[in-house]
C-alpha cells in the first residue's frame, strides 16, 4: 500500500510503502505497517492500494515513537539563530541560505522551514519576511 502525505490536499509526497504485518497474513482482515525514519507533518494522508476487488479502511492509527522525540530540542519556527526571538537577524540568515551564500546547520534548516514542506526555499523566505514586517502570522 503506497502512502503519501500533503499539507494542502493537492500536492502529495510519497513517504513509503506500508507492508502487511507478518501476524496478519493468515487473518481475514489485515494490518499494514509503515515506519518512518523522521517525522512528517501533514494534514492529509492518501493510501493507494493496488489489486482487484474492494478494499475498506476502517481504522487508522498513527503512533509517535516517544524515544525518537525525547531528546529533540524544542524550537520556534522562524527563530533561525535560536535566540528565542523571530526578527530581522533570522530573516537575513534565511535569505542568505536561500541565495546559497550561507551554509546552514541541520538545526537551522529545521527552523528555516517556515511553511513546513520539508524544504527551505523562497516561499519560506517570503513568509518569514512578511512575519518580521508584521504583515503575516504563523
Amino acid at each position: 500500500m503506497k502512502v503519501e502525505t500533503s499539507v494542502d490536499g493537492k500536492n502529495f509526497t510519497s513517504v513509503g510503502t506500508a507492508s502487511l504485518s507478518a501476524e496478519d497474513k493468515a487473518k481475514d482482515g489485515a494490518t499494514f505497517v509503515l515506519t518512518l525514519e523522521k517525522s512528517v507533518k501533514a494534514r492529509y494522508v492518501r493510501f493507494t492500494i493496488s489489486g482487484s476487488g474492494w478494499t475498506f479502511i476502517s481504522e487508522l492509527e498513527v503512533i509517535r515513537n516517544e524515544v525518537a522525540y525525547k531528546d529533540m530540542p524544542a524550537f520556534t519556527t522562524g527563530d533561525v539563530n535560536g535566540d528565542d526571538s523571530v526578527d530581522a537577524f533570522d530573516y537575513q540568515m534565511l535569505k542568505a541560505a536561500v541565495l546559497n551564500s550561507y551554509e546552514a546547520t541541520e538545526a537551522e534548516l529545521a527552523r528555516m522551514d517556515v511553511n513546513d514542506d520539508q524544504s527551505v526555499d523562497a516561499f519560506d523566505y517570503q513568509m518569514l519576511k512578511a512575519f518580521v514586517l508584521g504583515t503575516y502570522q504563523f
